[in-house]
């Protein structure tokens, strides 16, 4: 290893020490040389939706698959989510939208934001996929909420599936 290669390393070390998302991303960014796979881990650690997207935006060589399955993991507060999740998708090159919209709804908050990334990136999404994940859900205010919100979607298809759920639990209900 040369002196600038051990510089660099030394110094990578000292900015992941810091715990600092801001410098990571910076360094990711512009130190060519950089690990950029062990600064990718960095962020994630520090799981801040804004430097998960910066990261994602601007580093070359950045795991996507990696960082939008995180993105969406790491964030509770809604308007973050909102922020981040629509930025991820507009700005980052490289985004699976399918699957990403499929691990959103795994979500149980956000549903408005899933629709309007839906409505917006219909002609990339498969819709009669994301009808079943939809299903899956087995929720009938979800279900007539995504029957009504989204365009495109077999909303007959849903609505028939929340009025058998709903069936099913006035019928358990008077047992």
């Amino acid at each position: 290893m040369q002196n600038g290669e051990k510089d660099i390393k030394k110094l990578e070390n000292k900015i992941i020490k810091d715990n600092d998302a801001e410098s990571i991303c910076q360094f990711a960014r512009d130190m060519k040389g950089a690990n950029i796979e062990k600064l990718q881990e960095e962020i994630i650690k520090i799981k801040d939706a804004k430097y998960i997207y910066e990261f994602a935006r601007d580093v070359k060589g950045a795991n996507i698959k990696k960082l939008q399955d995180v993105i969406i993991d790491c964030i509770e507060d809604l308007g973050i989510y909102e922020v981040y999740v629509s930025k991820f998708i507009k700005d980052v090159k490289g985004v699976d939208i399918q699957s990403m919209v499929e691990k959103m709804l795994k979500k149980d908050f956000g549903d408005h934001i899933t629709c309007k990334v839906i409505n917006d990136h219909v002609k990339d999404l498969n819709i009669v996929k994301l009808e079943n994940k939809i299903i899956q859900i087995k929720d009938i205010w979800r279900l007539r909420y995504f029957a009504n919100t989204v365009k495109y979607i077999n909303a007959e298809k849903l609505n028939t599936v929340a009025n058998k759920l709903e069936y099913e639990e006035s019928v358990s209900l008077t047992r």
